[in-house]
């Protein structure tokens, strides 16, 4: 594979859960109390954009007002600024995803009387990188909430044309929803890791203590930790939420890995201790051709792909 996609991968890794490694740095309430968004610096391996030599060190959260739970991950950035509707229905998110330029995501904001659960539907995103020439700049600035007539007005700036108002729709269909409940438990499973199967995302595939196989989605900084430790047995621990998928037009629902244990070594502790000696680049350079070689190949997948259907027995069309 080329090393480039290392890079596309590693952005398929922002699961909505992470560890609590990261330390809270800014925090924003709606206006009536009822949910909270907060601003994470991460400890672990930042986003490297395509692109550029940009990283993505912040993790944008979302809960309930009055649960200690972490919450749902909306998204990573940098210099990342919420903005709520008066009403608390909708949250404007601004920030950087290339130098000197700035984005737009703007999200439907519900929640339940209990404060249990939350979801957020993602209605716009005005994104710099498709429509600037290499060099230039463009910046999407929050104007005002025009409520009443359920509107809202941007400002776009860019170096080559004069700064000029927008007008958004509030009622326009969703691109992406995630769902959100307090309730959720992690579970706990035992099992080999087996390898990974890349392509749109990717799946962490793993042979249960009971025989079966099951995938998994990987969070976002326990890969390296998967592949130096494929073949071994562990345990792990997973979470499970609801994510809206666009093209099937329905919530589906998504078990993330967000720890291990292999060999008495968490998967916590092995990043950390990875992050006090070495850096970034040093990182990359020694793991990524192990998670390379740890993509399950066209005979292998066949075969898992066999096994598991068998699994689910002769009546499944899966």
């Amino acid at each position: 594979m080329n090393p480039s996609r290392v890079a596309i991968l590693i952005l398929l890794f922002s699961m909505p859960f992470i560890s609590r490694a990261a330390n809270k740095e800014s925090s924003w309430a709606s206006p009536n109390k009822k949910i909270e968004v907060y601003k994470l610096k991460t400890e672990s391996r930042p986003v490297k954009f395509i692109d550029e030599q940009y990283e993505a060190n912040e993790i944008l959260m979302i809960r309930p007002g009055d649960t200690e739970d972490e919450g749902l991950c909306l998204m990573r950035g940098s210099n990342m600024k919420a903005i709520w509707s008066p009403d608390s229905r909708f949250l404007l998110i601004s920030y950087e995803s290339l130098p000197h330029s700035s984005d737009i995501d703007v999200y439907r904001i519900s929640a339940d009387e209990k404060q249990t659960s939350l979801t957020a539907s993602l209605i716009l995103h005005r994104s710099v990188g498709d429509q600037i020439e290499e060099g230039k700049w463009m910046r999407w600035s929050f104007v005002r909430w025009e409520l009443p007539k359920n509107k809202l007005i941007l400002n776009q700036s860019r170096e080559d044309h004069k700064a000029h108002e927008i007008e958004v729709d509030l009622k326009r269909e969703p691109i992406k929803i995630v769902s959100y409940r307090a309730q959720d438990v992690v579970k706990s499973y035992e099992g080999t890791f087996l390898g990974f199967i890349t392509g749109d995302y990717v799946h962490c595939v793993f042979r249960m203590k009971d025989g079966k196989i099951h995938s998994f989605d990987p969070s976002h900084n326990i890969v390296y930790f998967l592949s130096v430790n494929r073949g071994k047995p562990m345990t792990f621990q997973c979470r499970t939420y609801d994510e809206y998928v666009r093209e099937g037009y329905e919530f589906i629902e998504t078990t993330s890995i967000i720890s291990a244990k292999a060999g008495g070594v968490t998967s916590d502790a092995w990043w950390n201790d990875l992050r006090k000696k070495m850096s970034q680049e040093q990182i990359e350079k020694k793991y990524d051709d192990v998670f390379l070689d740890c993509e399950l190949n066209d005979e292998q997948y066949r075969k898992l792909t066999e096994e598991m259907k068998k699994q689910r027995g002769p009546d499944s069309d899966q």
